[in-house]
């Protein structure tokens, strides 16, 4: 989000998934930005879906105009994860906006998604060798029977077209 923020952007929409935990982490980063920034929150700018209604969601004739609601007056939004912002830009394109030009699209996981998409998705990732080994790391001081505490993994934007 501080990133867009310098490329500009003041008015950011959000799409978080409400029923995983990576979602609700997610959406409370993109508060504490927005606080951090001294950017409103609005709660119209932000969208919410679960794994039940995913599919459905940015279907032109299914929840796409609750999706076009919440990007209204917004000039860039957090997505995520990849597979939506890859759907989202999709759709925006068919509507005849331009990626980044009218909406810029960052989203989370640096998957497949990111290059596979007709406009290359901005993408936040995590070192899988990293999290690979801090994760071994935890697993063999837990089987000692060591006081084990949570680890934070760091993310790395790899910046592509849709920013």
């Amino acid at each position: 989000m501080e990133y867009l923020y310098r490329k500009g952007h003041r008015s950011i929409a959000g799409i978080f998934k409400s029923d995983d935990v990576q979602g609700l982490q997610r959406y409370e980063g993109y508060v504490d930005t927005l606080r951090n920034l001294r950017l409103p929150l609005e709660d119209a700018q932000v969208f919410w879906y679960n794994t039940e209604n995913k599919n459905h969601i940015l279907q032109m004739d299914g929840g796409w105009p609750a999706v076009e609601r919440t990007l209204s007056g917004c000039t860039a939004v957090v997505c995520y994860n990849d597979e939506i912002a890859s759907r989202l830009i999709i759709n925006l394109h068919k509507q005849g906006v331009r990626i980044p030009q009218d909406m810029a699209v960052v989203s989370f996981d640096n998957s497949q998604y990111c290059e596979i998409c007709p406009v290359g998705i901005t993408s936040l990732s995590h070192s899988h060798d990293n999290v690979g080994k801090m994760a071994a790391e935890l697993l063999i001081r837990r089987l000692r029977g060591e006081e084990c505490t949570s680890e934070t993994a760091f993310w790395t934007l790899v910046e592509r077209e849709s920013s």
